[in-house]
């Protein structure tokens, strides 16, 4: 028979991340460019052990952008199946609400793994995110509009 530490050691792992949706007050959408990839992303970032989504993005909006992100509302999560290399995982995205003019003026980006951010109109945004982002975007925008929250797999509405 094995033990708990045996039998827990046999469980798969994950991949498993959270971002935040941020707006201004034109509605634009937050997005960084990161320096480890080309494309833009959303802020967040790899959910540590033994941290909850919640407590990822907290701490993620603090080391990126240097704010205070108090209560952040889950809108979506994203089952990604395995490509590649590439593990199965989960993504849990957040609404964090609109910056007012002070906080964005007070952002101060991670130059460790972050060149710049802009705030983006939709169009522009779907177009310079990275794939798997770009793909639960609108959904994610439902959520916020109708105050709910989705289940995806890959992306799409189950």
């Amino acid at each position: 028979m094995l033990s708990k530490e045996k039998y827990y050691a046999t469980l798969p792992k994950k991949r498993a991340g959270a971002g935040v949706i941020f707006f201004n007050d034109k509605k634009e959408i937050l997005i960084l460019k990161p320096n480890y990839r080309d494309n833009w992303i959303l802020p967040g970032g790899v959910i540590d052990p033994n941290e909850s989504p919640r407590q990822t993005v907290i701490r993620e909006i603090k080391e990126e952008l240097d704010l205070e992100l108090k209560n952040p509302r889950f809108i979506c999560v994203d089952y990604k199946h395995s490509q590649g290399i590439k593990p199965d995982g989960y993504f849990f995205i957040f609404y964090g609400g609109e910056l007012s003019k002070n906080q964005i003026k007070k952002i101060k980006l991670q130059n460790e793994e972050l060149l710049e951010y802009k705030f983006s109109d939709i169009l522009q945004a779907q177009n310079l995110l990275i794939y798997g982002i770009k793909n639960r975007l609108n959904t994610c925008l439902e959520a916020i509009e109708k105050n709910t929250s989705f289940y995806l797999e890959n992306g799409k509405p189950i």
